[in-house]
Protein backbone atom coordinates (compact mmCIF):
# COMPACT_ATOMS: atom_id res chain seq x y z
CA UNK A 1 0.00 0.00 0.00
CA UNK A 2 0.92 3.57 -0.95
CA UNK A 3 2.11 5.44 2.12
CA UNK A 4 0.64 8.91 2.53
CA UNK A 5 3.33 11.90 2.87
CA UNK A 6 2.13 15.30 3.46
CA UNK A 7 4.53 17.97 3.78
CA UNK A 8 5.28 19.91 7.30
CA UNK A 9 2.52 17.69 8.40
CA UNK A 10 2.17 13.85 9.82
CA UNK A 11 -0.85 12.00 8.62
CA UNK A 12 -3.45 10.66 10.49
CA UNK A 13 -4.19 7.20 10.88
CA UNK A 14 -7.52 7.56 10.00
CA UNK A 15 -7.66 9.67 7.14
CA UNK A 16 -9.43 7.16 3.92
CA UNK A 17 -9.80 7.84 0.32
CA UNK A 18 -10.04 5.01 -2.31
CA UNK A 19 -6.87 5.60 -4.01
CA UNK A 20 -5.42 4.06 -0.64
CA UNK A 21 -6.76 0.97 -1.76
CA UNK A 22 -4.78 0.87 -5.39
CA UNK A 23 -1.04 -0.18 -5.19
CA UNK A 24 0.70 1.19 -8.36
CA UNK A 25 4.61 -0.14 -8.73
CA UNK A 26 7.04 3.15 -9.04
CA UNK A 27 4.25 5.79 -7.97
CA UNK A 28 5.08 8.74 -6.38
CA UNK A 29 4.19 9.17 -2.61
CA UNK A 30 0.70 9.16 -2.34
CA UNK A 31 -1.94 11.56 -3.00
CA UNK A 32 -5.38 11.57 -3.70
CA UNK A 33 -6.31 12.42 -7.42
CA UNK A 34 -10.17 12.61 -6.33
CA UNK A 35 -10.27 14.77 -3.72
CA UNK A 36 -13.05 12.43 -1.30
CA UNK A 37 -11.49 11.78 1.91
CA UNK A 38 -13.53 10.05 4.76
CA UNK A 39 -12.64 9.76 8.74
CA UNK A 40 -12.22 6.01 9.02
CA UNK A 41 -13.71 6.54 12.63
CA UNK A 42 -17.04 8.31 11.18
CA UNK A 43 -17.21 6.70 7.65
CA UNK A 44 -17.87 10.10 6.77
CA UNK A 45 -16.34 13.49 5.36
CA UNK A 46 -16.70 14.74 8.85
CA UNK A 47 -14.65 13.60 11.52
CA UNK A 48 -15.16 13.13 15.31
CA UNK A 49 -14.65 16.50 15.95
CA UNK A 50 -17.07 18.20 13.93
CA UNK A 51 -14.54 19.31 10.94
CA UNK A 52 -14.04 17.99 7.50
CA UNK A 53 -11.45 15.94 6.45
CA UNK A 54 -8.18 15.80 3.71
CA UNK A 55 -4.88 15.90 3.23
CA UNK A 56 -4.51 19.07 4.88
CA UNK A 57 -6.86 19.23 7.55
CA UNK A 58 -5.92 16.01 9.09
CA UNK A 59 -3.04 16.80 10.75
CA UNK A 60 -1.57 16.73 14.56
CA UNK A 61 -3.54 20.09 15.00
CA UNK A 62 -6.77 18.07 15.99
CA UNK A 63 -7.78 16.44 18.95
CA UNK A 64 -9.09 13.59 17.20
CA UNK A 65 -5.56 13.15 15.53
CA UNK A 66 -3.59 9.47 15.62
CA UNK A 67 -0.50 9.48 14.01
CA UNK A 68 1.78 7.20 11.68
Amino acid sequence: MADLNIIGNARCNFLTCKEMFMEVEGSEPFHSGSGSYWCALTQTAIGPDGQFVDDQACNSGRGCFSGV
